[in-house]
């Protein structure tokens, strides 16, 4: 099996997480003072259970208050 960095990322974007993690941990080993490698590993790993690497922002408070009068407008709206 290959064990290059382009061949796990071709892994990851199929989806093959547990396979790219392992090629990652080689390479890891091989170049402990890479930091993009632990770094990528560790982005592997979050979305291997699931996770996402977008983080979510909660939404202002002011965007709250606005869909709120505005789910009341339409409630209103629906009842005439």
């Amino acid at each position: 099996m290959m064990q290059t960095r382009t061949y796990a990322e071709i892994l990851a974007r199929q989806g093959e997480f547990a396979q790219a993690i392992a090629i990652y941990e080689v390479l890891v080993r091989k170049s402990p003072s890479d930091a993009s490698l632990r770094r990528r590993l560790g982005e592997l790993a979050t979305l291997a259970q699931g996770g996402s690497l977008v983080p979510v922002a909660p939404k202002p408070a002011r965007l709250v208050r606005l869909e709120s009068l505005l789910h009341r407008i339409q409630s209103r709206r629906r009842k005439q």
